[in-house]
C-alpha cells in the first residue's frame, strides 16, 4: 500500500513539474513582449525573418483583467515595417504568455474581443501625417466614435454593445475624421 501511494505521489509530482517546465519557457513580463514576440514569430526558421523596427521604442498596450493586447512595429528581412499585434494571457504566476500574434504591412489593425461578457473594438495604427483626430466605426448598425491621440502611432479601444460573432470589421465600415469632423478617409492609406 505504501509503495502504491509513493508511486502515485511521484507520478503526480512529475506531472506538476512537466506542466511548469513546459509553460515557464513562454512566460514573459509585459516589458519583454517585443523580444519575446520576435522569438515567437521566428520560431522554427533557420534565419531570422523578422526583427524589431527602428521605432522599437513605441509600444502601446490595452489591458483587461487577465488578457493584454500590445501593438508595435517589426521589420521583415528587407526592412519593410509591419504593424504587429500580440494577445497575451496572464498565467497563474501573474506573468503573461503569448496567446496569438498578427502582423502585416497595412497601416492599421483592428479586432473585436470579448472580456468578461463584454465586447470591445480595438483599433491601432499609424497616423504619421496626424490627419486623423477621430475614427467612426459602424458595427451591426451601431456607430462608435474613438478619439485618436495626436501621435504618429496609436492603439485605442471602445466597448461595443453588439453581441456580434464577428472578429474583424471591414474597412468600408470605418471612417477617418479630422479635427473639424470632416471625413478624410480618401486621404488615408490603409496599406
Amino acid at each position: 500500500m505504501k509503495k502504491a501511494v509513493a508511486f502515485l505521489s511521484a507520478i503526480l509530482l512529475l506531472a506538476v513539474y512537466a506542466v511548469i517546465a513546459v509553460n515557464i519557457e513562454y512566460k514573459l513580463e509585459i516589458s519583454d513582449v517585443k523580444d519575446s514576440t520576435i522569438d515567437f514569430i521566428n520560431r522554427g526558421r533557420k534565419q531570422q525573418a523578422y526583427k524589431l523596427s527602428e521605432t522599437q521604442g513605441w509600444l502601446n498596450t490595452i489591458g483587461f483583467d487577465k488578457e493584454c493586447f500590445a501593438m508595435f512595429e517589426i521589420a521583415d528581412h528587407s526592412g519593410e515595417l509591419m504593424l504587429c499585434e500580440v494577445k497575451l494571457k496572464e498565467g497563474l504566476n501573474g506573468k503573461y504568455k503569448i496567446d496569438s500574434v498578427g502582423y502585416g504591412d497595412g497601416n492599421f489593425r483592428e479586432r473585436i474581443v470579448e472580456q468578461d461578457g463584454k465586447k470591445y473594438f480595438l483599433f491601432g495604427g499609424r497616423n504619421t501625417a496626424r490627419q486623423i483626430d477621430k475614427v467612426s466605426v459602424e458595427i451591426e448598425g451601431e456607430s462608435y466614435l474613438l478619439d485618436i491621440p495626436n501621435k504618429e502611432r496609436f492603439f485605442v479601444y471602445t466597448e461595443i454593445k453588439t453581441k456580434t460573432s464577428e472578429k474583424h470589421i471591414l474597412p468600408d465600415k470605418i471612417t477617418f475624421l479630422n479635427e473639424v469632423g470632416e471625413d478624410v478617409s480618401d486621404l488615408i492609406n490603409w496599406n
